[in-house]
């Protein structure tokens, strides 16, 4: 379940940060902010995508704290020690906070549609995305900063192109 999940979870926080991107260059927003319907597809593409990644980030929480502590996931869940997993996964701790910054985004996308406020919207993307990236071997070593650093370029680029070719090709 780790890699279908991971590809799941990178598939899904790449159309988002896309998506915002996509709306915000090329929205025409009315004056009063409103986006305009061409944006507001790719909107909806972001908020129901949103609530997926949010759901597989989740899931993806147990899963990981339970493939770092070497026991199935169900057998974790049973045993009630979740909570210690978490405490001793650095890459199950990067989960829960993937997932809180994608229900952020479901929940504000459902609540907003001006232009201005899809700018904050890409927080809570950006470390959505980068969030698993920077955890395990690229935060460790001597070249631990060099490496970081370049995670967090690699991934948000690589998102924001993947996320931008598959949101535009949802609709043109």
């Amino acid at each position: 379940a780790a890699v279908p999940g991971r590809f799941a979870s990178a598939a899904a926080g790449a159309v988002c940060l896309g998506g915002l991107v996509l709306i915000l260059i090329t929205a025409r927003p009315d004056d009063r902010g409103i986006i305009d319907p061409p944006a507001f597809r790719t909107h909806v593409v972001v908020e129901r995508v949103s609530a997926v990644w949010a759901a597989v980030a989740s899931l993806m929480v147990g899963v990981q704290a339970a493939t770092d502590a070497g026991v199935t996931p169900a057998r974790l869940l049973s045993s009630g020690m979740l909570t210690s997993a978490l405490g001793a996964s650095e890459a199950a701790r990067s989960w829960v906070a993937v997932a809180l910054c994608a229900a952020v985004l479901a929940v504000c996308a459902r609540l907003v549609l001006r232009w201005e406020w899809h700018v904050p919207l890409l927080i809570p993307a950006f470390i959505g995305v980068v969030a698993v990236p920077v955890t395990g071997n690229a935060g460790q070593g001597p070249g631990h900063d060099y490496a970081t650093g370049s995670v967090i370029v690699f991934t948000a680029a690589l998102s924001v192109w993947a996320g931008l070719t598959i949101t535009a090709a949802l609709h043109p």
